[in-house]
C-alpha cells in the first residue's frame, strides 16, 4: 500500500542526510548484512530510536533501551515500528536513551580524548 507520509529517497547528498534523521520518529534497518550500523549513530544523534530487522547482536538495542530488534521477522519487525508509533513516551524515552548512549560511547569528541590519552600513555 501508498502510505502517504512515506518517501523513497534514491540519494541524498551526504552533507544533508543527517537533517532526515533529524525529523524521524523511527529509524528502520532492514538491511540483512551489516556490521555495527552507521545508522544507528545517525537515529541516536537524531534521539529517533532504533528498530532492526536483522542487526541486533546480543539483544543490543533492547538491552540499552534503544531500540527493538526483530529476529529476522517482518512482522514482528511491523509491531516493533506500532509500538513506537503509538506510544509517544515510549519514543521519546528510548530516543533520549539512544543519544546519551551515544554521548557517552560513541561520540568523536569523547573517542578523540581516549585516544589522545593512550597516545600519550604509549609515549612515556
Amino acid at each position: 500500500k501508498r502510505v502517504p507520509n512515506v518517501e523513497i529517497l534514491e540519494f541524498v547528498d551526504p552533507k544533508e542526510i543527517q537533517k532526515l534523521y533529524n525529523r524521524a520518529k523511527v529509524v528502520i534497518n532492514t538491511s540483512v548484512y551489516e556490521g555495527y550500523p552507521n545508522t544507528l549513530h545517525q537515529a541516536a544523534i537524531g534521539k529517533a530510536p532504533y528498530v532492526s530487522l536483522s542487526w541486533d547482536p546480543d539483544n543490543y538495542l533492547e538491552s540499552k533501551g534503544i531500540g527493538l530488534g526483530s529476529e529476522n521477522d517482518v512482522t514482528r519487525m511491523i509491531q516493533n515500528l506500532y509500538a513506537y508509533l503509538s506510544n509517544d513516551l515510549l519514543r521519546e524515552q528510548d530516543g533520549a536513551r539512544a543519544y546519551e548512549n551515544f554521548k557517552r560511547n560513541h561520540d568523536v569528541t569523547m573517542v578523540i580524548e581516549i585516544l589522545k590519552s593512550e597516545i600519550d600513555s604509549a609515549l612515556c
